[in-house]
């Protein structure tokens, strides 16, 4: 890995002789003063659009079967006994 970062070295030495210094720094400095000026800018939140109306709808389908969305519903105060219920006693 050393190895290659010397020769990359070199070559970058070899590439800024070649082009001569002085021409290229009167190039830069040309070309950083033509650059538009950066305006700083506080932290400012992005502007969002605005939410969508909410559509409250429900579903024509249920996932759940019968008998769970729509128990049947008994009083804490009805008591049964079991002999009434018919149920085999085997």
């Amino acid at each position: 890995v050393l190895s290659k970062f010397e020769r990359t070295a070199k070559v970058k030495e070899s590439v800024k002789a070649t082009e001569g210094d002085a021409g290229n720094a009167q190039d830069s400095k040309s070309e950083m003063e033509a650059a538009e000026p950066v305006v700083a800018h506080g932290l400012e939140p992005l502007p969002q659009p605005e939410a969508g109306p909410e559509q409250v709808e429900k579903p024509k389908y249920s996932s759940l079967p019968e008998w769970l969305a729509n128990p049947l519903r008994a009083s804490a105060e009805e008591k049964t006994k079991f002999s009434d219920l018919d149920v085999d006693s085997d």
